[in-house]
């Protein structure tokens, strides 16, 4: 509660302190869980040598003391800290074994596959994220996550070449924006330019040109100043009429397993399914 608060000091301590008593009552599971809590507040904290130290503890710990139900979160958490330090090859593997340790039908698979999809959209690996975008989307019942992967899959869509894919993603996005919830206003600029990313992808120029000027005057109404300087190039590109991105061809191997698997999994859940939170 503290470090979701803010008060990260004070929640380390209590962190540490319950991963000390942990260890004198022989409690492998709750010093698993304090050592993984403190790997998380340390990545976000931007603390990402500590992250990396606490978070393999935590999975070596999982691994030694047969918790194999804390070693899918962990080695989830793991995937994110590769990500943030450019180790994608690392980040890919962590993904690999949370997915196959977490198997179907955990609550925490959905979060996995938005968070590997938006690896491969970041690095233009489009192939790899379209089918998992798509889906994903029935096990997100909130309009701001719906609207995020939405603009995502238009993204998508459009550089794979996809228009009537593109065109139903941003139908449907458009559709939420028109009666924004305030979650939804925190995702409005990067879901604008994913859009128009989209949208310049299959030569939509007046539509890419549209949203990225009002992508442009959300992120300086929030005080956005990535997605400002991001839209504000693009649209300089969208005026001319260059395309915006290039998507990389995916290569045969582990990540188009992934893919594949991912999108199996998910398609056969249940719309109902449970999206993840864990306890860490």
């Amino acid at each position: 509660m503290l470090r979701n608060a803010g008060h990260l000091r004070e929640g380390e301590l209590w962190l540490r302190r319950a991963a000390r008593v942990a260890v004198w009552g022989g409690d492998a599971e709750t010093q698993d869980l304090a050592l993984n809590s403190l790997g998380n507040l340390y990545l976000q904290q931007g603390l990402f040598v500590e992250a990396l130290e606490y978070l393999s503890r935590a999975l070596t710990l999982a691994q030694r003391s047969r918790l194999k139900h804390r070693e899918g979160p962990v080695s989830h958490d793991l995937f994110q800290v590769f990500v943030v330090t450019g180790n994608h090859s690392r980040a890919e593997e962590m993904a690999v074994c949370a997915f196959s340790l977490y198997g179907p039908g955990h609550p925490n698979l959905p979060k996995l596959a938005h968070d590997v999809a938006y690896l491969w959209l970041e690095q233009r690996r489009f192939p790899l994220a379209l089918p998992v975008l798509r889906a994903l989307l029935p096990h997100l019942p909130l309009p701001h996550e719906r609207l995020r992967v939405l603009a995502s899959t238009a993204r998508a869509a459009g550089a794979c070449g996809d228009r009537p894919g593109y065109e139903a993603a941003r139908t449907e996005a458009s559709r939420l924006m028109r009666q924004p919830t305030t979650e939804m206003r925190g995702f409005l600029s990067g879901a604008l330019i994913d859009l128009a990313y989209g949208a310049a992808s299959v030569s939509d120029w007046e539509y890419a040109a549209e949203a990225l000027a009002r992508a442009l005057e959300v992120a300086h109404e929030r005080g956005a100043h990535d997605d400002a300087a991001e839209a504000e190039t693009a649209l300089g590109m969208v005026r001319h009429r260059e395309h915006v991105e290039t998507p990389r061809r995916p290569t045969p191997g582990a990540a188009a397993q992934l893919s594949d698997a991912l999108a199996r999994v998910l398609e056969a859940a249940a719309p109902e399914a449970p999206v993840g939170g864990g306890t860490t």
